[in-house]
């Protein structure tokens, strides 16, 4: 889809420069020039038309070169209301469009020479050299962000865990929001992403971002009204709301993140149902009708939802329910553990449980009272890892540091934020036995088979090694796969790699090439055209005992010939191996 979309920006953006990049002609240029500062209005969405494209690519070139000046002259934008209404739009099109520039204020000066607008001066947040080295930080901290989604989530499923990453690792800026004091860089992506502090343009601006890297149609939608912005998020062609700021305690409470405002309709954006503030005033011509999410079971937690392979893990406020969600079907449910503590204060004791969720290399770790507890996905093998004599309120995992928040009284002070105020080191148990899950079938040449082994429990898969032992010239490893080059036998290990004495060994026999037509024991383009041959009903047949049911459906036909020559371009596919 992103590559479709820039195909298309790309032919719109030269067909633009085409027609409207006109040479200035040296009569209409005077010495007389005018330059201008402009403050963009902060919720204005513009509207471009297609004649717009070259100016818009000329300012992005521009701003992406942190250029001083941006030359306008070839454009013939006329000095007057129209062209000026046309600069701002253009220039506000780029800001949207590019939440990642975050040096980009909303203020820019122009120039004008002889009756035209010949270039601008946007007003950057910091220096050059500066921003050269905040633009590394920002994309390692959107790899962060990435990094917790699983490669096969769905769009639903990604949307989730970003905004819960948000929530959990930057703070609505509400101290100098009531001060007046508010950076530019709190308005910006840098702000939640970098500083870790921002108000509801800067999470705004970095959900978007990051759900466009992550292949989820995302956009900005605001609220004059409220001077507030927020997402609009597209699942499975559905449009609907997501506001990450307003999920986000204020004042902050550490490992806190709720779901009130996440995947909802119009509707329910707008309610003030249990005691929601509605949401009024916006403006957007993508309506949000579908009502699937508004009553999900990610709206009855305050902690974040983790994830494994098969599973969602949700801590149920009001029942202190920890259960597993089945990834591809929400309604089955399984109660892993039971919070039945209370978090006792010297006034009584709050109702339901506080306890957040965080997954470590296949283990769940959960705050209770007085304790960090971590128990198997299974909910089997609970273990203590860290007590405290204060009651602990929340946990956030950052890397393998599990931080948590200690104090008595989670209300004791309404008017200051609930941070961190510690963290243990997660490690997981030693691999004492490791066994290969050899696949079942026939190994050949043109299958990518993947590999994994299984190892005792609380230790993690994550810490084996993977060579091939002997054989080596008959096959490869290519991270979780191993791949034949000829007939031969191979002998794969699995071994630990802080023990290389734990280790567990296979043999692979390579006994065929799949999709050798031909039978010369190699598959190249002789093979594919041998198929199309065969395909055009020409008089030719293949080779005996080869096997050219490539997808293993029972026929030899085009499907089978196209995943040949998919192999014969290195795309990453596999031949004669079953779906499961």
């Amino acid at each position: 889809m992103t590559t479709k979309r820039s195909i298309i920006l790309l032919i719109c953006i030269m067909a633009a420069a085409a027609i409207f990049t006109l040479p200035f002609a040296a009569e209409n240029k005077s010495p007389a020039s005018l330059s201008l500062e402009v403050e963009l209005p902060l919720y204005d969405t513009p509207e471009l038309s297609p004649r717009d494209a070259a100016i818009v690519s000329a300012i992005e070139k521009g701003v992406e070169d942190i250029a001083e000046v941006i030359d306008l002259l070839p454009y013939n934008i006329p000095y007057d209301q129209s062209g000026i209404n046309t600069l701002l739009n253009c220039y506000n099109s780029v800001r949207y469009a590019h939440t990642e520039y975050f040096w980009l204020t909303s203020s820019f000066a122009y120039s004008a020479s002889g009756g035209y607008i010949s270039s601008i001066k946007p007003k950057y947040l910091e220096a050059k050299e500066d921003i050269e080295a905040d633009k590394l930080l920002l994309e390692e901290e959107v790899n962060k962000a990435l990094s917790v989604l699983l490669p096969d989530m769905s769009d639903i499923e990604k949307a989730l865990a970003v905004h819960d990453y948000l929530a959990l690792n930057a703070e609505y800026d509400y101290e100098r929001y009531l001060q007046d004091t508010l950076p530019q860089e709190s308005y910006t992506i840098k702000g939640v992403m970098i500083d870790k502090i921002g108000v509801c343009q800067s999470y705004a601006y970095a959900y978007k971002y990051i759900l466009l890297r992550a292949g989820v149609d995302c956009v900005l939608v605001s609220s004059d009204e409220m001077q507030h912005m927020w997402n609009l998020v597209q699942i499975d062609g559905e449009w609907y709301h997501v506001d990450v700021t307003w999920d986000d305690p204020v004042w902050d409470r550490f490992g806190r993140v709720l779901h009130t405002s996440f995947l909802c309709s119009d509707t329910d954006i707008s309610s003030k149902e249990g005691g929601k503030s509605p949401h009024i005033g916006w403006v957007s011509d993508i309506t949000c009708t579908s009502t699937a999410y508004d009553k999900a079971f990610f709206k009855n937690t305050t902690s974040a939802v983790v994830f494994d392979d098969d599973y969602m893990y949700v801590s149920y406020d009001s029942s202190g329910v920890i259960a597993a969600v089945d990834r591809e079907n929400n309604d089955e449910q399984k109660t892993l553990y039971t919070v039945k503590d209370k978090w006792r204060v010297k006034s009584g004791y709050y109702p339901g449980s506080f306890a957040k969720l965080s997954i470590f290399r296949e283990r769940l770790y959960f705050n209770l009272p007085g304790k960090i507890v971590s128990m198997m996905t299974d909910g089997s093998d609970v273990q203590t890892e860290y007590t405290s004599s204060v009651n602990i309120w929340g946990i956030v995992l950052r890397g393998n540091e599990l931080y948590y928040t200690c104090t008595e009284d989670y209300y004791a002070s309404d008017m200051t934020p609930l941070k961190a105020t510690g963290y243990i080191t997660l490690s997981p148990k030693q691999i004492s036995s490791i066994k290969i899950e050899k696949p079942s079938y026939t190994f050949g040449v043109g299958q990518r088979i993947p590999i994994s082994a299984t190892v005792n429990a609380g230790a993690t898969a994550d810490d084996v090694t993977w060579q091939i032992k002997s054989g080596a010239e008959y096959a490869e490893l290519s991270g979780m796969y191993i791949i034949p080059k000829k007939k031969g036998t191979v002998v794969l290990r699995a071994a630990s790699k802080y023990d290389e004495n734990i280790f567990d060994d296979v043999t692979f026999n390579i006994e065929v090439v799949f999709g050798d037509g031909n039978g010369d024991g190699q598959l190249n383009i002789s093979d594919a055209v041998l198929f199309a041959q065969y395909l055009a009903e020409w008089e030719v047949g293949f080779a005996e005992g080869t096997q050219m049911d490539l997808n293993l459906d029972g026929k030899v036909n085009i499907s089978d010939a196209v995943l040949f020559a998919q192999y014969l371009a290195e795309w990453e596919v596999s031949l004669c191996t079953p779906a499961n």
